[in-house]
């Protein structure tokens, strides 16, 4: 009995490196960009209007700068991965070199 895949090994590849690069894996609700996209119009939208709503404008603006942080922080530790590997790929080629 064969299994059958939607995708193969090369799709599965591909998908999985556009998620990490454009970061629209999630588990549960909306992607992080367009939740820091929403925060950012809401915010736009409140200094738009004419009334007198500063408490509204910096509840808001306080919401958009949680999620900026929320977004930011899966960011810095994929830089941290990056950093890693490229620390060892050096490393790696110092000793390749000694080899030879």
């Amino acid at each position: 009995m064969s299994a059958h895949f939607a995708f193969g090994p090369q799709e599965d590849d591909a998908i999985i490196k556009h998620r990490l690069l454009t970061r629209t894996t999630t588990t549960r609700g909306e992607p992080p960009l367009k939740k820091l996209q929403k925060k950012f119009m809401s915010v736009a939208t409140e200094i738009d209007k004419d009334a007198d709503n500063t408490s509204d404008c910096e509840r808001r603006y306080k919401a958009f700068l949680q999620e900026i942080n929320t977004f930011e922080l899966p960011l810095l530790k994929s830089k941290a991965v990056v950093d890693a590997n490229i620390r060892e790929k050096e490393s790696f080629n110092e000793l390749q070199v000694e080899i030879e």
